[in-house]
């Protein structure tokens, strides 16, 4: 038997496989340099072309763990587990806090009530999958199952719904914050702003006039009508662009016209929301017998401050757990909690632009593997959300409670408004620096309106029941908005919904948006 080298420990039987520290760095200079000399023996120009240094790098790596010993990575493992459990505990304080503290106030609930929340989920979630159409056919199953089976299928419990509804909406505008690129958006600023300003400020406009002349609303509530129903709708419009790009067609998932629609649904919802939030302010005032007064620049203000601070302070969050195990897992519970709390204070505006800028900065300096994975999870979570959606908001429509006039005439402004949405959209996108391929699909596609409009619906309502003006002309009024709100979910939904499925379906229709895909951040 050979004698054994000097450099071993042969009395000492835990350590007499391990050579000493200084044995083991002397082996490591030696690889290296060997290593060096191979490297320099190569061109540089193959040495450019094809680089090994990585490989040996890992190489090193791994040598230096087998000769030093795995006490670094088993500290790192503890580490992990530790922020393991710190998140699980965070996740779930969050999330008992964000569900339960919301829906406590509707429990316990009568059986008819239980039935009339799960019955349209249910029903909803089977017939999903079954039609090439799934955000139509779920809004028509709720609105089937309450005006035909009133008796079995009453009006869903308003806290319970309006929870359903505030964490499907995160849940959606969180992925499409996600996908906001900010290197897209800077190229495309024109375009992004026009389209997200000037459709909806023209459309509110519109149909505000329309409505005060047609139904003789005062103007306070003529503006409730008409910015109510100018946002579009995230909980429409990025599921239909999302689904495109999840369709597997690699035109889709590079095309500006999609990004700039993302970005531009977040400009959209904040000026609706914020408007809409101003008109409740002043009816409000008027209400209390304090007049319009300057209260209304007050909750502008506000609005738009709160959302972009929230928005600053999760997205700075994010960008300090980028290294984090489950960082999106925290950062969708705080934007979830603040979509909720934010829309039970009355802030909607302020409850989509903090999360849409959270998850936009989260998108913008985590890796292209987290952004990945976070996308995957959010959806999957929505997956599972969307049945709580669109059939309760199909089921919160019951047309037995519009008189004909009433409703034929809403119909009638909100589709006249739709329309006009549409051209501006259209001009919007022209003037933007888009062709009239991408502007026309892009214009039928900011039609989109069901999820805001469903939340937003009660505002009015409550406000009647809060003043108790039940016997006053203001009752008439909300009801009026109503009615506004609910025609536009009639319509904006399934024209939306059927202008992506045309060109999904059309090899044609996608030939002529294929010229307009983004490399990098160069348009071809």
């Amino acid at each position: 038997m050979p004698p054994r080298s000097a450099s071993f420990n042969t009395t000492d039987h835990t350590q007499g496989l391990t050579p000493p520290r200084s044995a083991s760095f002397t082996m490591l200079d030696q690889l290296g340099k060997k290593g060096e000399a191979t490297m320099m023996a190569i061109p540089r120009d193959v040495r450019i072309k094809y680089p090994i240094r990585p490989a040996a790098n890992a190489a090193e790596g791994v040598l230096k763990t087998a000769v030093m010993g795995d006490d670094g990575a088993d500290e790192r493992t503890r580490s992990f587990q530790i922020k393991a459990k710190l998140l699980a505990a965070l996740t779930v304080l969050i999330i008992y806090v964000m569900f339960w503290s919301r829906l406590a106030l509707a429990i316990p609930l009568p059986p008819s009530q239980i039935l009339s929340l799960f019955l349209p989920v249910l029903l909803g979630g089977l017939v999903r999958p079954l039609t090439p159409y799934p955000l139509l056919a779920m809004l028509l199953t709720g609105l089937v199952l309450r005006n035909l089976l009133p008796n079995w299928v009453g009006n869903p419990p308003h806290q319970i719904a309006k929870a359903f509804f505030s964490f499907a909406l995160s849940t959606v505008v969180s992925r499409a914050g996600l996908a906001i690129s900010l290197s897209t958006f800077i190229s495309h600023v024109r375009a992004t702003l026009a389209v997200g300003v000037l459709p909806v400020i023209v459309e509110a406009g519109w149909l505000s006039i329309l409505s005060h002349g047609v139904f003789g609303l005062p103007w306070e509530w003529a503006f409730i009508l008409g910015t109510g129903v100018a946002s579009v709708s995230p909980g429409v419009v990025v599921p239909l662009l999302l689904g495109l790009v999840d369709g597997g067609d690699a035109r889709w998932k590079s095309n500006r016209t999609v990004r700039i629609l993302l970005a531009a649904t977040g400009v959209d919802v904040l000026i609706a929301t914020t408007a809409f939030g101003v008109a409740v302010a002043v009816v409000e005032g008027v209400l209390e017998g304090r007049g319009i007064g300057r209260w209304w620049v007050v909750r502008g203000l506000l609005e738009v401050g709160m959302g972009v601070s929230v928005g600053a302070i999760l997205g700075v969050l994010a960008w300090s757990l980028k290294k984090w195990i489950g960082r999106d897992v925290i950062l969708f519970c705080l934007s979830t909690a603040w979509m909720m709390g934010a829309k039970a204070w009355r802030f909607p505006g302020a409850a989509t632009c903090g999360t849409i800028c959270a998850w936009a900065v989260a998108g913008n300096v985590w890796s292209k593997g987290d952004v990945e994975r976070a996308d995957k999870r959010l959806k999957t979570v929505w997956y599972c959300a969307e049945p709580f959606l669109f059939p309760v908001i199909g089921a919160s429509i019951s047309l037995a409670s519009f008189d004909t006039p009433t409703l034929v005439l809403s119909l009638t402004c909100v589709a006249c408004s739709i329309c006009i949405k549409l051209s501006t959209a259209y001009v919007a996108a022209r003037w933007g620096g888009l062709d009239k391929d991408e502007a026309t699909f892009l214009s039928g596609v900011w039609t989109g309106k069901a999820s805001v409009q469903a939340a937003l619906s009660s505002t009015p309502l409550t406000l009647i029941q809060t003043y108790h003006l039940e016997s006053e002309p203001d009752f008439a009024y909300a009801h009026i908005v109503f009615a506004g709100m609910v025609s536009a979910i009639l319509i904006g939904a399934p024209i939306a919904s059927g202008w992506v499925a045309m060109y999904r379906n059309n090899e044609g229709k996608q030939k002529e948006m294929a010229h307009a895909t983004v490399i990098g951040d160069e348009v071809v």
